[in-house]
């Protein structure tokens, strides 16, 4: 999980930096009071990534609003934290429309704590919104919002995840994976040698649906809803 810092107090972004640092024996991803910087790393970006914001740096958009553009991003595994000196006037119906999973106090005497709490609490939740395979030795955590659809390989113990810039194969079933981690999700098994991400589907011809990118894949639910 890659940690983004925005921040223009530089006291408080040393504090920060230490504070995870300390817990996750990492530098942040990125630190600064830039919010160009921010905004380039979510239009160019897609790891699994926990942002800190201040809601009250200088010059624009301040926090608020590169929590929209996070959310407008539509990443899966991305979440916010608001940074604030005002937690009082945060809580509520407010805190949690703009977007935020939780905030930390500037002012909070237990910050090394809060700030390890907040990651252990993000990287939780993030596990719950990737697909965790090996391939080759190897452990890797695909956001949902990037896989199109899982399928069963014939003639093999593999199945293959497949998206627009992705094809990934591992040993596993489609049984599986369903029931130990993408139950409860946007995905399907919508035919026997398939899982399909209900929210990538553009199209239906058929018993096709069909990808932004223009793969396709089978269904035999004779109503399949997009």
């Amino acid at each position: 999980m890659n940690i983004v810092i925005f921040e223009d107090d530089e006291v408080f972004a040393y504090r920060l930096e230490q504070s995870i640092r300390a817990h996750t024996h990492n530098p942040s991803a990125l630190n600064t009071a830039d919010a160009a910087k921010i905004l380039q790393y979510i239009r160019t970006k897609s790891d699994a990534t926990l942002f800190f914001l201040d809601i009250l740096a200088k010059g624009e958009p301040v926090g608020f609003g590169l929590a929209d553009a996070v959310a407008n991003a539509g990443r899966e595994c991305w979440l916010v934290v608001y940074i604030t000196a005002f937690p009082d006037r945060l809580w509520g119906n407010h805190l949690y429309l703009t977007g935020a999973f939780t905030q930390i106090d500037k002012h909070s005497p237990r910050l090394e704590a809060e700030v390890r709490d907040t990651i252990d609490l993000a990287q939780a939740r993030m596990d719950k919104r990737c697909l965790t395979i090996s391939n080759q030795g190897e452990r890797h955590r695909i956001p949902f919002d990037e896989i199109f659809y899982i399928e069963k390989l014939k003639s093999t113990n593999k199945v293959r995840i497949v998206g627009e810039f992705l094809r990934i194969d591992t040993y596993d079933t489609l049984e599986n994976l369903m029931n130990d981690q993408l139950r409860h999700t946007t995905f399907v098994r919508c035919h026997r040698s398939f899982i399909v991400n209900t929210g990538q589907v553009r199209s239906k011809r058929g018993n096709e649906l069909f990808f932004k990118d223009g793969s396709s894949c089978v269904t035999s639910l004779l109503h399949f809803l997009l």
